[in-house]
């Protein structure tokens, strides 16, 4: 019981006795769907929702907090049992689910997915450029060869480029 009136008790100095005022913490760990914060050194709050709801549906906005990071979580029913985060220092990454439509700004590798149930953007280029590679064409003497050596050079660096950005 003295963990719990330690929380209640730090809750009020945080926010006066008005619990739905934003609750200020730093961001410890992430989670699929939601982050530990820390109010002070004593206090952690654990499963602090990044997102409106729970599980459910396979369509969803979660923009991840970089740990170590300042968050601002407000309370849904009154106490510590459900916060939500509603603003965000910093970014770690945004992930976007919609009907199967995936796009995903990560920091950590400075990269983007995008994607849908049946291609990836990274596929398509690869595909793209294994392609030219090999590109061969017919001519009146018969098929050509493989691309000049400069043509390699800016296909190798087109390729070199998307796998930089994409994944």
């Amino acid at each position: 019981m003295e963990k719990v009136e330690k929380i209640k008790r730090l809750l009020k100095e945080l926010t006066g006795s008005n619990l739905n005022l934003p609750i200020i913490g730093t961001v410890t760990e992430l989670h699929k769907e939601t982050c530990n914060m820390s109010i002070n050194s004593d206090l952690i709050i654990t499963d602090v929702r990044l997102k409106v709801s729970y599980g459910g549906s396979d369509n969803y906005l979660i923009i991840y907090p970089k740990i170590g990071s300042k968050v601002a979580a407000i309370s849904v029913n009154g106490d510590l049992s459900d916060l939500m985060v509603i603003k965000i220092d910093e970014i770690d990454k945004i992930e976007i689910n919609q009907n199967g439509l995936v796009l995903l700004l990560d920091s950590n590798d400075s990269k983007i997915c995008i994607k849908n149930n049946s291609q990836s953007l990274l596929g398509l280029f690869q595909l793209l450029t294994d392609t030219l590679k090999d590109l061969r064409v017919f001519t009146s003497t018969g098929p050509s060869g493989p691309p000049l050596p400069e043509t390699k050079k800016k296909l190798n660096d087109f390729e070199t480029g998307f796998k930089s950005l994409l994944k």
